[in-house]
C-alpha cells in the first residue's frame, strides 16, 4: 500500500506484486535487529502537517504497519528513509519501506508568511527475500528499491544510486 499527503488530499494505491509479498521469519535487514533508539521515530521526523493526518494514520492502521519496529536508514536530499514490519491481522508479516520527503509550505498570510516543513509520507510493503521491494510514485515510477542483506539489486539498480546497504534510490 502506499500513502502519499499532498495539498490536504490523501492518495492510496495497493503496490504489492505476488512474487514481493509474503515475507515472513527472521528479518531480512539488519537494521530491524538493532536497538531502536529516538532517530527511529517516524513521527517525531514528520512536519506539523502530516503529524496530523489522520487519513495516513488509518491506513498504515489498516496494513498493519507497526510504528515501533521502524528503524531510521539514511536521510538523501529532502527524504528520510525508515524501514518497519507490517503485522496485518489477516495476512503475513512483510517488511515496509517508509519514506518521508520534507516539503515547504507556506501559510499564515495575516502575520506575515510561515513556512512549515510537512513530511509527506510513502509506505511500501512486501516481501524482500527473493526479489526487491520497490516503492514508486503515483505514476508508476520506482522510487527506491530495497533489498535484503547481501543482496545485489542487478538491473534494478540502472539510473539509481546507492544510499545505504539495503537501498538505492533513482538519481535525479
Amino acid at each position: 500500500m502506499r500513502i502519499a499527503r499532498a495539498g490536504g488530499a490523501v492518495a492510496a494505491s495497493a503496490l504489492c506484486v505476488a512474487l514481493l509479498c509474503g515475507c515472513s521469519g527472521s528479518p531480512m535487514i539488519a537494521a530491524l535487529e538493532r536497538p531502536r533508539t529516538t532517530e527511529d521515530s517516524i513521527v517525531a521526523n514528520l512536519g506539523s502537517v502530516a503529524f496530523d493526518d489522520e487519513e495516513a494514520r488509518r491506513q498504515e492502521e489498516l496494513l498493519g504497519f507497526d510504528q515501533s519496529s521502524s528503524r531510521f536508514l539514511v536521510s538523501d536530499g529532502d527524504q528520510d528513509y525508515f524501514v518497519g514490519v507490517a503485522r496485518p491481522a489477516d495476512g503475513p508479516e512483510s517488511i515496509c519501506l517508509v519514506t518521508v520527503e520534507h516539503l515547504i509550505t507556506r501559510s499564515g498570510e495575516a502575520d506575515g508568511p510561515q513556512w512549515h516543513d510537512t513530511g509527506v509520507r510513502t509506505l511500501s510493503c512486501g516481501g524482500v527475500r527473493s526479489q526487491p521491494l520497490f516503492a514508486t510514485d503515483g505514476g508508476g515510477t520506482i522510487r527506491a528499491v530495497l533489498v535484503r542483506d547481501g543482496m545485489d539489486p542487478g538491473a534494478y539498480s540502472t539510473g539509481m544510486r546507492r544510499v545505504h546497504a539495503n537501498l538505492w534510490v533513482r538519481e535525479g
